[in-house]
C-alpha cells in the first residue's frame, strides 16, 4: 500500500510529486514508499486511479501519472469531486484526457481486464475460488460507489 499526504499541516494532491523541491533539509512527503520507482520496479504499465478528490489529489496524480508515461485510467464511480459540475470535475476530466488519461466505468472492459487477471492469479482456478473473488470484487465495487454517493451527498450539503 502506498500511502499519500500523510504530513497534517501540508496539502499533497499528487501520489507523485512533493508540493516542494527537494533540499537536505526537507524529506520527501508525498508517498511512502515512493510511487514511481515503486511501479516501475515492478514493471508496472497500467495504473487505475480512484479517490477523492476528482478535481484536486485525483486530477493532480493522474497527469503525473500520464506524464511519467504509465497508461492511466481514472474509474469514474471511484471518484468525488469538491465541485462535480463543468467548472470542477468537468475541467478535470478534460485535462487529464487531454494528457492520454481515460475515464471508464467500473462495469467496462478497462476494469474487466483487472478482474480477470486478478482471478487468473490468486485463485487456484477453480470455478469456486473465481466464484469466491467475483463475489468479492462486487462486494467491494458496491462499497467503493456507496461510499462515492455519501461523499457526493455531503460535498453537494455543503460539509
Amino acid at each position: 500500500m502506498v500511502e499519500k499526504g500523510q504530513h497534517p499541516d501540508i496539502e499533497t494532491y499528487s501520489a507523485f510529486r512533493d508540493p516542494f523541491p527537494p533540499s537536505q533539509n526537507y524529506k520527501s512527503i508525498t508517498s511512502d514508499p515512493p510511487l514511481e520507482p515503486l511501479l516501475k520496479q515492478n514493471n508496472i504499465t497500467d495504473v487505475y486511479v480512484a479517490g477523492l478528490a476528482g478535481d484536486y489529489c485525483v486530477k493532480e496524480t493522474v497527469l503525473h501519472c500520464a506524464e511519467l508515461g504509465f497508461r492511466t485510467w481514472v474509474v469514474r464511480e471511484g471518484v468525488a469531486s469538491v465541485d462535480e459540475g463543468e467548472e470542477g470535475w468537468g475541467e478535470a476530466k478534460r485535462r487529464m484526457e487531454e494528457a492520454g488519461a481515460r475515464v471508464v466505468g467500473i462495469n467496462g472492459v478497462e476494469v474487466g481486464w483487472v478482474r480477470a487477471l486478478a482471478a487468473g492469479q490468486k485463485g487456484s482456478g477453480s470455478k469456486t475460488d473465481e466464484e469466491k473473488e467475483s463475489v468479492e470484487c462486487k462486494a467491494k465495487e458496491d462499497e467503493v460507489v456507496k461510499v462515492g454517493e455519501r461523499l457526493v451527498g455531503i460535498l453537494n450539503r455543503g460539509g
